[in-house]
């Protein structure tokens, strides 16, 4: 309806200016901090999920969707899947999905949404869980999993139902799981937190193919630099580089051989697209524009790149932090890293056919980003600080950082919710259409 955009930020920033107050505060408990960070991620999924709450209607969502009732309807884990082949050899969210529905009687849809909802209360509490270990403080670690709700794609993209939205979070409870590795203490305590990131990583491995490639790069980097003097030599963890590395990889050659040119077209099309670009011999992509040729207004342009200046800002403050903590741990050191790579590949978003490379990517560096920013923000706590001044500065300056996540992760145009109605080859398919096909499915 028109209008109703107003209320649409309105309601966004109820869920996230108290809650970033109250995190800036030094008033909350430890307890109270995770609440009030897992309270946020629910919320906001739950957003998404009344976005669409009839069912699922983004492209990756009906494949994935298709994948989960074919498991539902055959038995077997492996259905055939002609839109993208590749997905039936990442079957860990159907298979969880159809497992459900299975179990409790409900459609793949309600199963679906319950899977993802857990994946997203997941993200959460380990990216807190981690930032503190990190850290040492759950101040900061409040502070840092809030700033991971400022990445582009985390209220709509990263809520939908689709194999990345499941495998993310796994992957933070292994980056938790190795950070929680403590050598001082027994056996029994080195074998559980072994077996725990072994268990993860395998379930990463069979649920999304990037993530884990992703996942086995950073275990690689956290022990590289542990090796060369970042943190304790105890950081490293070779082991589980081995592990991530042959089950991957195996994975990758007798299960799901497809993947290998599914991804080399993506990336090629990356790289041309970078190499004309630079050449000239191609236009470069215009922001804050849709596909569909929507273009943001103006106040929304400008708050978008407030977000990324806000940012770049804060970043080289939270990277000095980091440098002086760099004896505390290896992973610490990584993230920081991760953190100056995202804002070196945003040019990317300028390429036509890299922009949605660069997208995805910010999923994963953003976690770096989070934790940060957040250690550069650390020194309004500091004694003496004007707390009085400061806190409302932060809580603007972190409104301005979400909302300009928002705004260039999705287009207005579809931020709303949308009549029911399908397009294809040029005819549009109405509610009564579709009510008359599923009948006729059901009776004929």
């Amino acid at each position: 309806r028109g209008g109703a955009e107003p209320l649409f930020w309105a309601g966004f920033l109820l869920i996230t200016v108290p809650v970033t107050a109250r995190l800036v505060s030094r008033a909350p408990t430890r307890l109270e901090r995770v609440l009030l960070v897992v309270g946020v991620g629910v919320l906001l999924y739950i957003s998404k999920v009344l976005h669409d709450a009839f069912g699922f209607v983004y492209a990756d969502e009906l494949i994935h969707l298709g994948n989960a009732e074919a498991i539902l309807r055959t038995g077997g884990i492996f259905p055939e899947n002609t839109l993208l082949p590749v997905t039936v050899y990442y079957p860990g969210l159907g298979a969880l999905t159809a497992g459900l529905a299975d179990l409790t009687g409900l459609s793949a849809f309600g199963a679906g949404l319950i899977v993802i909802g857990v994946a997203r209360l997941i993200m959460m509490l380990a990216l807190f869980l981690l930032f503190e270990r990190l850290s040492g403080l759950s101040r900061v670690a409040g502070l840092a999993a809030l700033v991971y709700c400022a990445s582009p794609n985390f209220l709509f993209w990263s809520s939908q139902y689709s194999y990345q939205s499941l495998a993310l979070p796994l992957a933070v409870l292994t980056l938790l799981a190795v950070a929680q590795r403590d050598p001082d203490r027994g056996p029994e305590h080195r074998f559980a937190w072994m077996v725990i990131p072994m268990l993860a990583i395998t379930a990463v491995t069979m649920t999304h193919h990037l993530t884990a490639y992703a996942l086995a790069a950073i275990l690689v980097l956290v022990s590289l630099a542990a090796a060369v003097g970042f943190g304790h030599r105890s950081n490293s963890a070779w082991g589980l580089v081995l592990f991530a590395g042959v089950a991957t990889m195996a994975w990758l050659l007798q299960v799901a051989p497809l993947t290998g040119d599914y991804l080399s077209q993506i990336f090629t099309a990356t790289f041309d697209g970078i190499r004309e670009t630079v050449e000239g011999s191609s236009g470069t992509r215009q922001l804050f524009e849709s596909d569909g040729g929507t273009t943001a207004p103006p106040w929304e342009r400008l708050a978008g790149l407030a977000s990324v200046a806000l940012v770049a800002l804060a970043l080289p403050f939270g990277l000095w932090r980091v440098w002086r903590m760099r004896g505390r741990s290896a992973m610490l050191v990584v993230l920081a890293v991760a953190g100056a790579a995202y804002l070196a590949i945003l040019p990317l978003r300028l390429v036509p056919s890299a922009w949605e490379t660069a997208n995805r990517a910010s999923d994963f560096l953003y976690v770096g980003i989070a934790l940060t920013v957040a250690l550069g923000a650390r020194r309004i706590w500091r004694p003496g600080a004007r707390t009085w001044l400061l806190a409302p500065a932060v809580c603007a300056i972190l409104a301005v950082v979400m909302v300009g996540g928002v705004i260039s992760g999705w287009a207005p145009s579809v931020r709303l919710s949308q009549p029911y109605r399908a397009t294809v080859g040029g005819h549009v398919i109405e509610p009564q259409g579709t009510a008359l096909a599923r009948w006729s499915l059901d009776t004929i």
